[in-house]
């Protein structure tokens, strides 16, 4: 009867492509990562690097059980070996693709109010943004403390 039926991977590459968002149900976990059926027959593994931006996952036992349901990324698909790659924390969206939108709208008073002596910072166009981007952080989180 089985055999009657189309194989779970023939057409996957056509009805999956990078980036698709997928639901699925955790049926392992593992050392290295978490299992989730996104289709009958079909597996793909969470790696533990993909689990989370903000915290260092260890177990991933600590972020996902057998049962439970998950939103995933696809990361990648290999027909020919059978892989799937899916990322957990890519359905959080990117936290340093918004990081210059939001730092870079602080006002520069905090930078003249706060440091401008300390750092000798005189003008930001000659300073890379990203280094920007890390200043303002360093200053709202002094900010936070005062």
């Amino acid at each position: 009867m089985k055999q009657l039926l189309p194989h779970p991977w023939a057409g996957l590459a056509a009805r999956l492509k990078t980036g698709d968002r997928v639901h699925g149900v955790v049926t392992r976990v593992a050392d290295f990562g978490a299992f989730v059926e996104i289709e009958p027959g079909v597996e793909g593994l969470i790696h533990l690097s993909e689990m989370s931006w903000a915290k260092k996952v260890r177990k991933p036992s600590d972020v996902l059980k057998p049962g439970d349901t998950a939103e995933t990324v696809v990361l990648g698909v290999n027909v020919d070996e059978r892989r799937l790659s899916l990322g957990l924390k890519q359905t959080l969206g990117d936290p340093w693709a918004e990081v210059e939108q939001k730092f870079m709208a602080v006002s520069y008073t905090h930078l003249d109010v706060y440091k401008r002596q300390a750092l000798k910072v005189v003008d930001r166009e000659s300073l890379p943004r990203n280094f920007l981007a890390a200043l303002c952080t360093l200053l709202l989180r002094f900010e936070r403390q005062i």
